[in-house]
């Protein structure tokens, strides 16, 4: 176009007239495919407002997260509304009469709350609001409200916001709301999440949730402590969480077995209740985060390296303590409700609007009153906490856990043995057996025996801490299993050996160099035919250089 337009113009203007038009001709030819260009990038990311629909119909659940869609679709006409809640299985469209066996649909009456009602075929007189058997029934609010208020607690938003946003009043309606939208929760759980079971590469760890003292600053006995013991796969990213009232194996190992499959392959710490997983029929890897947060073991038959670390389940108690703080903490008997919530949030990540309307037709199917089958205390693994005293009043006293061994944390564990090596802990429920008499049985759940001592009755093997003896049945012994002052300088006996004394179970010995380490947290376990490529131990310190520079290499001569 442009040489005919040269050729044709060539003897009526002159040269530079010519070549100044051909300049604006090109350069607007490349402002309109710039335009144009500019045009269709815009509608692929154009923010949310240019991606808003205009249609109804074309609205679904998924697209609430552009609030044009979600504030657009609530605010036109009631009818329309409730046509596309009927549509998404909010509402009902027709349900039986709950006075006669007949059948009740909808019927137009402008006087009742969105100008419709439900009317009995067979008579008139009896009708029921159009919100029957749904969540929204009764309650006195309009339902736009009610969907603002659902869409702003799914967002995570304070419980202040929400009910700004939807107008309710803070302190009675938004808090009761917030308290049905985790009976849910806790409904999903008990139907879903209780009996779920888990396969593949499993993390477990158990993590001690409550008020935390910092500079100390502050009463570290007050406010509610509460364990939470925890599992994660790492191929689905489900998370599992239970209040335990200990940590003991008799607690954890019930729950592992319950939601883990056998044959699967478990991370963990050095914690002392999974010393016996891989007798349980699990592939038991541990790694000890005071040396290090990863640990590798390689197959002595095949040559494979397996690296053992537990980022997941330490990122899921990051994401669970964080909710607590975001609400700035919780009444005792609302804790499993929260961490029910929690759990379903990990669960369904990423696509929250549609799945917490596919819990509401689950639970609320619109044929008759909803019926929530989950129980009080929702967790088994626990009793739950009783913070009201005899007059009804709460009680502020602290709620923790037992304070014995097994029920510290790694830091105090470690503190412990630090201020005294020879401590040890005998394993909970077991009975000492010695070669010259009969067994010595302890009322406590744990024995603490000191060989600080020097004297003949002590006995030091090549282990790091070695076992304490103890007295024989000739040997006084204290109340509290500690043989008496007066026998610590004449008595002299063998080591122990441990055995089980369960009624139902034949007896298994298992001799003092095999039972667990005296470090609660210092259990390195691994299964047949792998072992450790790097041993695991305290890292020596490095003598300092003698500094070079120091005065005294430089005295006057």
């Amino acid at each position: 176009m442009a040489k005919k337009f040269i050729s044709f113009t060539f003897l009526k203007f002159p040269d530079f007239l010519i070549i100044e038009i051909i300049s604006i001709l090109e350069s607007n030819m490349s402002e309109q495919n710039m335009s144009k260009s500019d045009e269709s990038s815009l509608r692929k990311s154009g923010g949310n407002y240019r991606e808003r629909k205009s249609d109804p119909s074309e609205i679904s659940v998924s697209d609430w997260s552009n609030p044009w869609n979600f504030f657009w679709l609530f605010s036109l006409p009631i009818t329309t509304v409730l046509e596309w809640l009927r549509d998404h299985g909010l509402l009902a469209r027709s349900i039986s009469c709950n006075k006669c066996d007949g059948s009740m649909h909808l019927k137009t009456k402008k006087e009742r709350n969105g100008g419709q009602i439900f009317r009995c075929s067979n008579n008139r007189n009896h009708q029921r609001s159009l919100r029957t058997n749904s969540i929204f029934e009764k309650i006195n609010i309009e339902i736009q409200d009610v969907m603002v208020f659902i869409k702003c607690y799914l967002d995570k938003q304070s419980l202040l916001q929400c009910s700004t946003a939807s107008g309710t009043v803070y302190g009675t309606t938004a808090v009761n709301w917030a308290s049905y939208i985790r009976e849910l929760f806790k409904e999903y759980f008990h139907r879903h999440t209780l009996n779920k079971i888990l396969g593949g590469e499993i993390e477990i760890d158990e993590s001690l949730f409550g008020r935390r003292v910092k500079f100390h600053s502050g009463n570290p006995n007050k406010g509610l402590k509460i364990w939470i013991f925890g599992l994660v796969d790492r191929k689905t990213n489900t998370v599992i969480l239970y209040p335990v009232s200990d940590r003991k194996e008799a607690t954890l190992l019930p729950i592992i077995k319950s939601h883990v499959k056998p044959g699967s392959t478990i991370y963990s710490d050095g914690w002392s209740a999974y010393y016996n997983l891989n007798e349980a029929g699990f592939k038991h890897f541990t790694v000890l985060h005071k040396y290090s947060f990863r640990k590798d073991y390689v197959n002595t038959a095949t040559g494979q390296i397996i690296s053992v670390h537990t980022n997941k389940i330490e990122g899921a108690w990051k994401h669970a303590k964080d909710h607590f703080r975001r609400i700035v903490g919780t009444k005792s008997e609302q804790v499993e409700g929260h961490l029910a919530e929690i759990m379903w949030r990990s669960e369904h990540k990423g696509r929250l609007y549609e799945k917490f309307v596919e819990l509401l037709s689950q639970v609320y199917t619109l044929d008759r009153q909803p019926e929530y089958e989950y129980t009080t205390p929702l967790f088994d693994s626990w009793e739950g906490l009783d913070c009201r005293s005899e007059s009804g009043q709460e009680n502020d006293d602290t709620i923790q856990p037992i304070e014995s061994g097994a029920e510290m944390s790694d830091s105090d564990s470690e503190a412990e043995i630090a201020n005294n090596r020879a401590r040890v802990l005998m394993p909970p429920a077991k009975s000492l057996i010695f070669p010259e008499g009969p067994s010595v049985s302890f009322e406590s759940d744990t024995t603490h025996i000191s060989d600080t001592r020097k004297g003949p009755n002590v006995k030091t093997t090549k282990r790091k801490h070695p076992f304490a003896s103890m007295p024989s049945t000739s040997t006084p012994v204290s109340g509290t299993g500690k043989p008496s002052m007066a026998s610590r300088a004449t008595s002299s006996n063998p080591s122990p050996i441990y055995i089980d004394t369960d009624e139902d179970t034949t007896l298994t010995q298992t001799t003092a160099a095999q039972a667990p380490s005296i470090h609660r947290t210092d259990n390195v376990c691994h299964p047949v035919g792998f072992k450790p490529v790097k041993k695991e131990g305290p890292v020596k310190k490095k003598k300092r250089k003698s500094n070079q520079y120091s005065k005294s290499a430089f005295k006057w001569q």
